[in-house]
């Protein structure tokens, strides 16, 4: 089952500042993340504290992506940046 995915100010913000390489990377990990949010390729993981009850996945090595599922079962994607920004 196919996951609507809405996108927050910020992520988009973020988003454009990064170049055209890892943008193209990124739009491959949402489809996956559209297709199977917990696919063992994206390392998702609930995260805990002032973050909680939203998730985060790995793009490439120090890059993540915070996003929530709402009960409709809709991807919001929060924030994206190095691990030092998002969290």
């Amino acid at each position: 089952m196919i996951k609507k995915i809405r996108y927050s100010s910020r992520f988009i913000r973020s988003y454009k500042k990064l170049p055209i390489s890892t943008q193209n990377i990124i739009k491959g990990k949402l489809k996956v993340l559209s297709q199977d949010t917990f696919a063992p390729s994206l390392k998702t993981h609930k995260l805990k504290g002032r973050l909680y009850p939203c998730y985060s996945f790995s793009v490439q090595k120090d890059m993540r992506v915070i996003f929530r599922i709402t009960k409709t079962g809709e991807i919001h994607l929060a924030n994206i940046g190095t691990h030092d920004e998002v969290y």
